[in-house]
């Protein structure tokens, strides 16, 4: 059995989490941030899965919401970290692209096709750049043990585009 918890900072004195138990993916829904309007910032989304033998899994959104047309990120940011750094970590989207940043000045964007494992705490992108055009994907990240191969933990996000072309988390 999984214990999951998906949490929500409203402000930096209050925090509001709601443990829910679960076998296998969770979604979570998301405020709206429009890009570059300081009074619009809202809170990262973070959700986290913790099975009973392993360390847990975070997936944290630094940005609620996300448009192809903010310049400041390569697409949408997703910040994985797990406690036991001996696990490897496998990332997959059911459409679009995953990136990661590369080089020493982490300024270069590679292309990681839908499918990238992240051997250490870091932040990817999903990008919906894709032909035809993404509407929506679902974003899994699976913690897998060395020795056995097998699954020890994972968490789900669902991401759609809403009327106004920008992405979150559903």
């Amino acid at each position: 059995m999984t214990k999951t918890q998906v949490m929500r900072t409203h402000s930096p004195s209050k925090v509001k989490s709601t443990y829910v138990t679960v076998s296998s993916i969770l979604l979570a829904s998301a405020f709206i941030l429009w890009p570059n309007v300081p009074s619009a910032i809202s809170p990262s989304t973070s959700i986290s899965s913790e099975s009973d033998q392993y360390s847990p899994l975070q997936i944290t959104f630094p940005l609620d919401k996300y448009a192809m047309v903010m310049s400041s990120v390569p697409g949408f940011p997703i910040e994985i970290r797990e406690e036991n750094t001996s696990f490897p970590l496998t990332v997959t989207a059911s459409s679009g692209k995953l990136l990661v940043m590369d080089g020493s000045t982490g300024t270069q964007v590679r292309s990681s096709g839908t499918s990238l494992e992240v051997k250490q705490a870091s932040i990817i992108y999903w990008s919906p750049l894709a032909s035809p055009p993404v509407k929506e994907t679902t974003i899994t990240v699976t913690s897998r043990a060395l020795r056995s191969n097998s699954a020890a933990g994972s968490a789900s996000v669902h991401i759609v585009q809403d009327h106004d072309g920008f992405y979150k988390i559903n």
